[in-house]
């Protein structure tokens, strides 16, 4: 392999290429692609990306009518046992009475059964929401759909996050 074949490192020709300035669309198209990109990052960290878990509950009474407290039994999927804790926040949209017009029922998760249940094969274990602030008239045995907040990180902290 001689000399002639290799790149001519110091020739005039790759010096004007090397020092010639890219024509303005080029730097202008640069420019607004690195201002989209830092302004979906921005996004990204402000966005919430909420992870909840919804599941069945039946509305109990326990205690006499002056002091009666309302709760919510619901099951949920035995792969969340770690997840969920006592103290966590829980909403109820209640059957007959639907959330768009009448809002949701506040409540915590009090208590957690972590007996195995299997339905139709899944695994699954009870949770007791106690039922915090309510607008609509409670009956026992009542149905209702509980959302629990599992994770409130933003879209950001999910992209980066380490699967946990």
């Amino acid at each position: 392999m001689d000399g002639s074949d290799k790149i001519r490192l110091r020739s005039e020709t790759v010096r004007k290429v090397i020092g010639t300035v890219p024509p303005l669309p080029v730097r202008i198209g640069t420019g607004i692609l690195c201002l989209i990109f830092a302004a979906l990052l921005a996004a990204a960290s402000l966005i919430p990306y909420p992870e909840t878990v919804t599941a069945q509950a039946v509305i109990h009474k326990s205690g006499n009518n002056g002091d009666s407290v309302w709760t919510a039994v619901a099951e949920i999927p035995y792969s969340l046992i770690s997840r969920i804790r006592p103290g966590m926040a829980a909403t109820l949209e209640m059957e007959g009475w639907p959330a768009a017009d009448y809002g949701y029922i506040s409540g915590r998760i009090t208590a957690i059964d972590p007996t195995l249940l299997s339905v139709n094969g899944v695994g699954h274990f009870k949770i007791v929401i106690e039922i915090i602030q309510n607008r609509i008239p409670l009956q026992a045995n009542q149905n209702a759909e509980a959302a629990i907040l599992i994770s409130d990180r933003t879209a950001l902290q999910v992209i980066f996050s380490n699967g946990t």
